[in-house]
């Protein structure tokens, strides 16, 4: 028990020799009130599933950076495999009374730990400051399917080299998350477009400055499938390299006096 709250469980380094054949569940439990950490592990080889955790945390207490975490995985000195993250539900008991992070795989000022066969799949995960961080190995995480809404950032992938698969997950609008919301190297196309997660995106968006899904135009058509809208909002597009289109899309701008496509070479 802490003065900012309490550990629930908390999964040391595995002692046995193949901890693989030694799986670990911690499934359908409920934990309640101010929450340091609910769920920790630095083992492998560890199904969490079915968990509801709603904590009464206020955002404004945070004085310790990394302190108010729903599920984390992190292993000081090693590497983590195999941890399926299903079907839980992190939220506070209000906006803006979640946790600083509702998920998070490894941490922010200890680089270095190594993560593979990780799968992030039916969450629901609200109110916090964070929804999902990926401090690193982005490429050894799949985070599909989940419900990640009401967070004042939804996903933040801190790898710079390798994407995240983050496709189809809901994000609290139909229109999908914003530049603003998701922010690093992360694969969120195609998103569901309602709660229940039964219709796909179709359409995205593109702005200079704003709410959108993209900010480049080559970003929106990279990510959209064959016989998708591309929505162009106004402002000036720079456009310093040849934009590849090679599918068949419907791009939209707002207007010829509104959005602007300048080359390289509009002076030539």
């Amino acid at each position: 028990l802490r003065k900012n709250g309490y550990y629930g469980v908390y999964l040391n380094v595995p002692t046995d020799s193949d901890a693989s054949l030694n799986r670990i569940i911690i499934e359908n439990n409920q934990f309640l009130g101010r929450i340091w950490r609910a769920i920790t592990t630095e083992h492998s080889y560890v199904d969490i599933k079915g968990n509801t955790i709603t904590t009464t945390n206020d955002l404004t207490w945070l004085t310790n950076a990394g302190y108010g975490k729903g599920i984390t995985l992190h292993h000081w000195a090693g590497s983590q495999t195999s941890i399926n993250l299903n079907s839980n539900i992190m939220n506070g008991t209000s906006a803006g009374k979640g946790f600083e992070y509702g998920m998070i795989v490894g941490h922010p000022s200890v680089p270095g730990m190594a993560f593979s066969n990780i799968v992030i799949n039916g969450n629901t995960v609200k109110d916090g400051k964070y929804g999902i961080r990926i401090v690193e190995d982005a490429n050894g995480v799949i985070a599909n399917n989940n419900k990640i809404l009401d967070n004042t950032k939804s996903l933040q992938n801190d790898d710079g080299v390798n994407t995240l698969n983050a496709e189809n997950n809901y994000w609290g609008l139909s229109t999908g998350p914003t530049t603003s919301t998701v922010t690093g190297n992360v694969d969120f196309s195609p998103f569901y477009t309602n709660e229940a997660m039964t219709t796909s995106s179709t359409a995205y968006s593109v702005c200079a400055s704003g709410t959108c899904n993209f900010a480049t135009i080559q970003a929106a058509i990279t990510a959209a499938s064959a016989g998708d809208t591309i929505n162009i909002g106004t402002g000036t597009y720079d456009v310093s390299s040849t934009v590849t289109i090679n599918k068949q899309l419907t791009i939209n701008g707002n207007g010829r006096d509104n959005t602007i496509i300048s080359g390289a070479n509009n002076n030539a």
